[in-house]
């Protein structure tokens, strides 16, 4: 696979996530992650949890139809990659709305999956 393909490849993770949660499938979104994938709660916390980590993407889910994507930037060493999401708050009317960053890890399965390694939905 090349790089572009393990990008595109990613993007559709992405994807895959935003309609899980919109559809508040939180199966299918899970099933994004690996086994002991890793999410940044809102208080900057670390959890490994399965069951934090679900409560975490219900909260997520709620708030993310608020968040307007403006890039991801996505760089890829053999089967690790870093993803740095640049977004705003889709109801801030500013003329220079304040952005956010993410920056999330992700890690290519031996069946050429890319899962979450670590998740940090509200970034820096």
């Amino acid at each position: 696979m090349t790089n572009t393909d393990d990008k595109e490849a990613i993007e559709r993770v992405y994807k895959t996530l935003v309609k899980s949660l919109l559809k508040k499938d939180f199966a299918k979104a899970r099933a994004l992650y690996v086994e002991q994938g890793a999410y940044v709660k809102s208080d900057g916390e670390l959890t490994q949890n399965d069951g934090e980590l679900h409560s975490e993407l219900e909260r997520f889910s709620v708030i993310i139809a608020n968040m307007a994507l403006l890039s991801r930037s996505i760089h890829v060493v053999d089967d690790i990659a870093l993803v740095v999401v640049v977004w705003h708050w889709a109801d801030d009317q500013s003329e220079t709305p304040e952005l956010q960053r993410a920056i999330d890890m992700l890690r290519k399965s031996p069946e050429g999956e890319w899962q979450f390694v670590i998740d940090n939905p509200m970034g820096l």
